[in-house]
């Protein structure tokens, strides 16, 4: 505990899926948004992260 990260290393497939969410949600928020989109990644066959409120 407490130590320091020194690398980190994205998965590429991933990382990918992410940002073109992220890029749909910012660019229509009205329509898309990020239960939309783990909707949509998940009729597309794709892992998404369930979406929580605080």
């Amino acid at each position: 505990m407490g130590g320091k990260v020194d690398h980190i290393e994205l998965h590429p497939h991933a990382s990918t899926a992410i940002r073109l969410a992220a890029r749909r949600i910012l660019a229509d928020p009205e329509h898309n948004t990020p239960s939309s989109e783990a909707a949509r990644l998940n009729r597309a066959g794709e892992l998404a992260p369930s979406i929580t409120w605080p």
